[in-house]
């Protein structure tokens, strides 16, 4: 008797499972949250090098003199960041502020150590 009513257990337990693996409703569903989960995770790590930290954002003006004439000279800037796209925001700040600034001809306001004029800068930048 116990037997019988096991085997009918596992039967209907059997039925239970065939249309469960058989019903495709929620197919799409299981999908979209696998294909999201997917995409969460490619993402993660990557997520640090898309921050932008303006803390960490600057530059530095590298200037020498001409030698024939004693003039200072810009001969590069280096910007400084977190990762590249802070790079990318520091030397796009830089450039649109001495930009502006050189059009209008007001006095650029950024740090400037080595106290060289805005004809100066600006002929680097607006070469």
């Amino acid at each position: 008797m116990f037997f019988r009513k096991l085997s009918a257990i596992n039967g209907q337990i059997r039925t239970a499972l065939t249309g469960f693996w058989d019903d495709q409703s929620g197919a799409i569903t299981v999908d979209w949250v696998v294909l999201t989960a997917a995409a969460i995770a490619i993402s993660v790590p990557t997520y640090n090098y898309f921050v932008v930290d303006d803390q960490a954002n600057g530059f530095a003006i590298v200037a020498s003199r001409d030698p024939s004439t004693g003039d200072w000279r810009v001969s590069q800037v280096i910007t400084r960041g977190k990762n590249g796209i802070s790079k990318i925001v520091a030397t796009a700040n830089l450039h649109a502020t001495v930009w502006v600034n050189c059009i209008f001809n007001q006095e650029i306001n950024i740090e400037n150590p080595m106290n060289l004029s805005n004809d100066v800068i600006c002929d680097y930048f607006m070469g």
